[in-house]
């Protein structure tokens, strides 16, 4: 009967020590000898072998080679922008890359200390009369109520790439440069001909929030007969202007107040 004991012994201990190094403590031995590793554990960074290696946090891959089914980015270790600590499960992401995963772009020098790091997704952007856009009926168009807007289509690294937006007065793709005040070139006055400089006149438009005689809010609350033919109700009314220069600095106007020329319409 001691005998019988002791083979038996004998023979669960081959059959465990069958499965490379015991599975490492990390795993379960199958009766084929083929290690079950624990969630988290393999070896190489593949799944199996003797479950001695950790495996790092994934992400979808910065750069990759499409499949057939036309998918551009799989997911793999540390995005494929760091080296896996296979000891400790984590990654050490290259330079310009953070995060558990190395998900993340880092900003140029973290912004100089003169701006702050945003995501792609969240950056706004703007039409410029006569600057970036020529305002032609098309380009006035797009503009809208408020003018800044943010991209619609979406792009797999719009939560992952990230740029500085500068504070007032700073530039450059890290803000590490300062920025000189703008003006007209003295020869755009044309001074010396004795030629009078045109004053700048900025058009303003009210715009209702839906068909003729639809109220407008006024001062966040008021609301204002937006009928056509009677115009008259805004005479008096008074608002005012926020701009932001190419400085990124904003300047806000006095109360500019609006005056009733005719029934058609107003003037300031």
């Amino acid at each position: 009967m001691f005998s019988k004991l002791v083979l038996a012994a004998t023979l669960v201990a081959a059959a465990q020590a069958a499965c490379p190094n015991s599975c490492s403590g990390h795993g379960t031995c199958g009766s084929n000898e083929v290690c079950t590793c624990y969630d988290g554990w393999g070896m190489g960074g593949a799944q199996g072998g003797d479950c001695s290696d950790r495996f790092c946090p994934s992400e979808l891959a910065w750069v990759d080679t499409p499949d057939v089914d036309g998918v551009q980015h799989k997911y793999a270790e540390c995005a494929a922008k760091g080296i896996c600590d296979r000891e400790t499960g984590e990654c050490a992401c290259f330079g310009g890359f953070e995060g558990k995963a190395c998900g993340r772009q880092t900003c140029p020098d973290g912004c100089s200390g003169h701006g702050t790091c945003e995501f792609m997704g969240d950056l706004t952007f703007a039409t410029v009369y006569n600057d970036y856009y020529d305002a032609s009926t098309n380009a006035k168009r797009s503009v809208g109520v408020g003018s800044t807007k943010k991209g619609s289509a979406y792009v797999w690294d719009s939560d992952r790439a990230r740029a500085c937006v500068c504070d007032a007065g700073w530039t450059g793709i890290n803000c590490a440069a300062r920025m000189c005040p703008f003006g007209n070139d003295v020869m755009d006055l044309r001074a010396n001909t004795g030629v009078a400089a045109n004053a700048q006149v900025q058009t303003i438009t009210l715009l209702s929030g839906g068909a003729d005689g639809n109220p407008l809010t006024f001062d966040g609350g008021q609301t204002i007969n937006g009928t056509k033919n009677s115009l008259g109700d805004f005479n008096r009314k008074s608002f005012a202007l926020t701009f932001t220069s190419k400085m990124n600095e904003t300047f806000t106007t006095v109360p500019i107040e609006l005056a009733h020329d005719d029934a058609a319409g107003l003037t300031d």
